[in-house]
Order: C-alpha cells, then structure tokens, then sequence
C-alpha cells in the first residue's frame, strides 16, 4: 500500500508510504482519514490527521496558521502593510507579533549557524532565481556588491517598528515553514492530537503516526523514480534539502537556489541533506544551512545540536549514529 503526496516545487520530493509494520498493526481497525490540500509557502501543503472526530475543524485551523503566516514571510507580496516583502520595499514597517518573532529567530539561526543561514540573503536570491530562469550565470560584479551589502545590513527590532538598516533585503524562504511547523506542533499538543501527517511542502514534515503505528518516509534519489532509504519515524520532524527541482546547468556546472551567504554562489557538497529532529523551528534552516557545510563541519554541527542526519552524495555518505530507524534500501 503506497500514499503518496504530489509536490510542486523547493526543496527535494518525499514520498510517504506505510510500512510493513504498519499494515500488520492497523490492519485490524477501521482508520478514518481526513485530509486538505492548500497552497501556501510557494507550495503544496498536505495537513491530514487520523480517526479524529473533529478533524475538519482542526484542518480548518492548520491552514489558517498555514496561510497567515505565508503571507507574513513572503518577499513578493505585501500583507497588511507588514510582510517582509513591505519591509523589504519600504525598509521599515509597524511591528506585528509574527514578522517580529520570524526575524529575531531567523537572527538567532544566522548565530547559531556560524551564517550559514543568512536572512539578509534576499539579493542574492533574487539573483539566482532570476538566473535559473533564464538559465544564464549572473555577472560576478553584481553578486560581490550583493555580498556587501548583505554584510553591511542590520535590523533594528522594537515594539513600534522593524526597519532594515542597511541595502540588503530578507529572505525567510528556509525559515518561515519552521516557524509555521512550531505554531501547528503547539495547536496539535494543545488539542491532544496524535494521529498525523503535516506535509509542509517537500523539504518539512511533522509526523505524528497514524493510530498506533509509525509512518515510514521514503527518501528518494534526486531526479530519479528511486528511494536510497526509508525512514520509520514517530512524533519527530523531518526536513530535508536538495538541488533536484531549481537549477540549470552552466559549461558542465550545476548551478541552483541553495547559495552560500559567504561566496554569493550554489555549492555542490551533496545530492540532499535530511534532518530528523523535534526541533521543529530549526531543523529547515538546519537543512539548508548542512547543505552549504563540507562533510566534517555538518557531522560537528549535527552532533552538537543533537539532531540525526543524513548526507547523501551518489550514495549514503554519512549517518548519524541514532539514526537506527533509518534502513538503506
């Protein structure tokens, strides 16, 4: 029995699927799914739960916290006069309770990254997503005023106002589903919910279990139909990041949207990165910030946050040790 959730765009496809076990351990009861697609975050987001009486009105609920908060982080739209792209365009808006806890965490994720993760980004990233469109290299003079700006650039957060110092521009893109993924996790444990499956557009899973069993996410092989692994898991987040959906390729070099806020252009270090980890908020910048790491830097990085990971280049190339619910296939 295979379920399968369609993607769209960002980050790497999973697919879900029960395992074996979880056959054997439900076949035996009726299970009642509820389930809701909606488009947010520039993607599709799956929210079902199980064998909940009161599933579509907690459905409901999810994608308002989805769509809110969507349209707080994007830098194309503007929101009540206070989404980033309204920061971005008029340097300084009224505060608001969402944007002001999304910036002061993504602040605390460039730290806590060693800048990995950069906020200010959002340059750059217009750069290169305007050059994967056209399939054409940005002029390296542009990028190195970008890098400039970028680390010339601050903000200064209080309870009337946010304003940007600086010429950069934020881009919350591997942040904003964390931070929805912590204000659903909190719904879902407040309404004691513990049967689902919170699909937030390829690169962030919350999974709860479906009645008494684990689900099982199959991680698959960039631009192929295969699985390298898959992953039985229970009440644990799941991120991951790849290359596979926005690139072209440029005189044999693969270029795409994950960019190192330290050179201004995409790295290579991997196929994809996953993460396991209850850490909701954090685990999607983790991902993209892994991404940008060499080998022995992300394995540091995965052990002193105390999260499981997998790198994977051609093959597994590294697996943390906890990570035992995790069979190569």
């Amino acid at each position: 029995m295979l379920l399968r959730i369609k993607k769209i765009k960002f980050k790497n496809l999973i697919f879900v699927f029960l395992s074996f076990l979880a056959l054997l351990l439900t076949s035996c009861q009726a299970i009642k799914t509820n389930s809701k697609t909606i488009f947010c975050f520039d993607t599709v987001v799956n929210i079902t739960l199980y064998n909940d009486e009161n599933a579509s009105k907690h459905i409901d609920e999810i994608s308002e916290i989805c769509y809110e908060i969507s349209r707080y982080a994007s830098d194309y739209n503007s929101f009540n006069s206070s989404s980033i792209y309204d920061l971005n365009t008029n340097r300084s808006i009224k505060t608001n309770q969402i944007v002001k806890e999304m910036l002061e965490s993504a602040l605390r994720l460039k730290k806590d990254t060693n800048g990995y993760f950069n906020p200010f980004i959002g340059n750059i990233s217009r750069i290169w997503k305007k050059a994967i469109e056209d399939k054409a290299l940005p002029n390296d003079e542009d990028i190195k005023a970008e890098l400039i700006k970028m680390n010339n650039t601050t903000i200064s957060i209080t309870d009337d106002n946010i304003t940007l110092v600086g010429d950069g521009n934020i881009d919350l893109g591997a942040y904003a589903k964390g931070y929805a993924g912590k204000k659903i996790k909190e719904y879902l444990e407040t309404n004691n919910i513990k049967y689902y499956l919170i699909d937030l557009g390829n690169s962030l899973m919350l999974c709860g279990s479906k009645v008494e069993a684990s689900l099982s996410l199959g991680l698959k092989i960039p631009n192929t139909n295969k699985y390298f692994a898959k992953a039985n898991v229970k009440d644990i987040c799941a991120s991951t990041s790849s290359s596979e959906y926005q690139y072209f390729i440029a005189d044999g070099n693969k270029y795409h949207h994950i960019v190192s806020p330290f050179t201004g252009y995409p790295l290579n270090n991997y196929d994809e990165v996953c993460v396991f980890s209850n850490k909701v908020e954090d685990i999607d910048a983790y991902s993209t910030a892994i991404y940008l790491m060499n080998k022995d830097t992300a394995v540091k990085f995965a052990e002193d946050k105390k999260i499981d990971l997998v790198l994977y280049k051609e093959k597994i190339i590294y697996k943390s040790s906890g990570c035992d619910y995790i069979e190569e296939i």
